[in-house]
């Protein structure tokens, strides 16, 4: 991907984001929208850690 970035800076959010996920267990297709906050829960979950203070919850469809 190429082109000229216009933000203040690398890395700003944007509303309206895409997450792509695949792997062993996850059906393909579209999910209900997830919070940003909601990934790293997910990430936890997945590598079997805890994470107890946390904004976000881990997402139902990603297995853990």
């Amino acid at each position: 991907v190429r082109g000229h970035y216009k933000g203040v800076r690398t890395g700003d959010h944007q509303p309206d984001g895409l997450l792509f996920v695949s792997g062993e267990g996850i059906d393909p297709g579209e999910r209900p929208a997830c919070r940003v906050e909601d990934l790293a829960p997910t990430f936890a979950a997945m590598l079997g850690a805890t994470f107890p203070q946390r904004d976000g919850s881990a997402l139902p469809w990603v297995p853990c």
